[in-house]
């Protein structure tokens, strides 16, 4: 691992990993559940008598696929998620009240140019010229 890079040795690796492993376990469990549901509707549209639903059990057993599918695309795509926000705000892409809401400790996201002239400090307007 070099200097430069933080993080885990062989990062990338778990984290393609558990998008791999995430995706796999959720595609199962979204065709046991087609596959639940489809069984209970046929039963009942049935012209049968005694028609029953014989695979509503793989809705049961999809439960546990889709909860570790759903943990690992989390952790897979949360870094990504993470970069995306923090490159959103960085850009100036924040929504226009979010410069008004902030405290006056931090600096607000839009320019001293466009903030109005009534917001400004005398710090603030010295430093911009």
């Amino acid at each position: 691992m070099s200097d430069s890079q933080p993080g885990y040795r062989n990062q990338g690796r778990a984290r393609t990993l558990m998008r791999l492993v995430g995706v796999i376990a959720m595609a199962a469990a979204l065709t046991m559940i087609v596959l639940a549901v489809a069984d209970f509707f046929s039963a009942f549209s049935s012209d049968e008598f005694g028609a029953q639903p014989t695979k509503f059990w793989l809705f049961f057993l999809a439960l546990p696929f889709f909860l570790v599918g759903a943990f690992c695309l989390n952790a897979g795509f949360l870094g990504a998620g993470a970069r995306y926000a923090r490159a959103r705000w960085r850009r100036r892409l924040a929504p226009p009240w979010a410069t008004w809401v902030w405290v006056r400790r931090w600096r607000p996201v839009r320019s001293v140019a466009r903030t109005p002239a009534r917001m400004r400090s005398s710090a603030t307007t010295a430093a911009a010229r």
